[in-house]
């Protein structure tokens, strides 16, 4: 009888330590690269929401200094819009602004609504290598841009419309994918908690037995 309970000790305790080398590979191998994955992912569309949400600030600075001159001075007539650019973005990248051109006096334009007016030029600096070098720009009508929407197409827009679809991307990016992979990111973890927690219980049974 001794020696069928040693037998048996023996026997499971190889089968505890094949069990906690194939758990822990599991983890390694696994989980883990799977988890590492999912939070660089959930990074990269935190990082994109965040991108577009400066586009969008950029583009509100853009329009928001337009102002009417309702008293028609210098014997002009009419309104007078002065535009003073602060700032654009093209393929969510800022432009820092250096210097601005600002006037258009025409009363009857028609596009007023669609932003600045394409009379003035604007000049700046852009970022074309991930901050490691910039370049000088000049945009000669700032009122048409080109957003990147993704898989690499870029579609020419007017700042409204750019700040239409950036407000509508930020907001599909936050609602649907970002908690989507944030969910995935979670499930993930909790896999890798438990697994190391039956490892401890494996270890716990090993040293029992030893």
């Amino acid at each position: 009888m001794a020696d069928t309970i040693d037998e048996t000790t023996i026997v499971t305790v190889t089968d505890l330590k094949r069990r906690i080398s194939e758990y822990g590979d599991y983890v390694e191998d696994r989980l883990r690269p799977k988890l590492q994955e999912a939070i660089d992912m959930r990074m990269e569309t935190e990082r994109e929401i965040s991108d577009y949400i400066r586009l969008g600030d950029e583009i509100r600075n853009l329009l928001r200094p337009i102002v009417v001159d309702k008293g028609g001075g210098g014997g002009m007539g009419g309104d007078v819009l002065s535009t003073s650019k602060e700032g654009m973005a093209m393929d969510v990248a800022p432009i820092t602004t250096r210097s601005t051109t600002t006037t258009s006096n025409r009363a009857d334009d028609d596009d007023d609504d669609d932003g600045p007016s394409s009379t003035g030029m604007l000049r700046g600096v852009i970022d074309v290598c991930h901050g490691a070098i910039y370049c000088d720009v000049v945009i000669p009508n700032p009122r048409i841009m080109y957003v990147n929407v993704g898989f690499g197409f870029h579609v020419e827009m007017t700042p409204v419309e750019a700040l239409s679809f950036v407000d509508r991307r930020v907001e599909y990016l936050d609602s649907c994918v970002l908690r989507h992979r944030v969910e995935v990111a979670r499930a993930i973890a909790r896999d890798v908690r438990d697994a190391l927690e039956l490892l401890d219980e494996l270890g716990v049974e090993l040293a029992r037995l030893s």
